[in-house]
C-alpha cells in the first residue's frame, strides 16, 4: 500500500486504490473477528487471502498511477497551450474592443484577471508535479477567457 501511496494512486488511479484499501480493511476486519474466537478455532486463511488481494491491487494501482500521471502531465501541457491562446485572444479583444460591441464592460477586465490568475496557479501546480490540479486550473482559465470572447461576440450581435 505504501508503494501505491507514494505513486499517488489515490489521485491517479483512485478506483484501483480504493479497491486495494477496501481489501485491506476487509482483512483487518477479518483478523479482528478471528481474534474474538477461541485460539483453537481461529482461521486466518480469509484474512491472508484478503491481504494478498490488497497487495496485488495496490501494486496494480501504483503501476496505473504512474501511467495516468504521465497522461495527466501531457494533458496539462496541452491545456496550458490552449489556455494561453484563449487568454491572449481575450486580451486582444478587450484591448482593441469592437466598435459595434461598445467598449468592454467593467466586469471583463476583472474576468480576464481571474483567468490569468487561474493560469498562473495552474503553472505553479504544474511545476510542483500536481498535474490533475494543473489540468483543472488550465481548463478553468481557458473557459473564463472563452466566456469573455463569447460575451463580447454576443454584445456585437445585439448591436448589429
Amino acid at each position: 500500500m505504501e508503494l501505491a501511496r507514494k505513486a499517488e494512486a489515490d489521485i491517479y488511479s483512485s478506483e484501483q486504490f480504493g479497491a486495494a484499501t477496501a481489501a485491506l480493511k476487509g482483512a483487518e476486519t477479518e483478523v479482528t473477528g478471528q481474534e474474538r474466537e477461541p485460539w483453537f478455532s481461529r482461521d486466518y486463511d480469509r484474512a491472508s487471502a484478503l491481504l494478498r488481494r490488497a497487495e496485488s491491487l495496490a501494486n496494480e494501482a501504483a503501476v496505473a498511477a504512474k501511467a495516468n500521471k504521465e497522461k495527466a502531465r501531457r494533458a496539462a501541457a496541452s491545456a496550458e497551450a490552449d489556455a494561453r491562446r484563449a487568454i491572449e485572444s481575450a486580451s486582444r479583444v478587450l484591448t482593441r474592443g469592437h466598435p459595434r460591441a461598445g467598449r468592454s464592460s467593467s466586469s471583463f477586465p476583472g474576468d480576464l484577471e481571474a483567468a490569468q490568475e487561474s493560469f498562473q496557479e495552474a503553472r505553479s501546480a504544474l511545476r510542483q508535479a500536481r498535474f490533475m490540479d494543473a489540468l483543472n486550473q488550465f481548463l478553468a482559465a481557458r473557459e473564463k477567457a472563452e466566456a469573455i470572447q463569447s460575451d463580447l461576440k454576443q454584445r456585437y450581435r445585439e448591436r448589429r
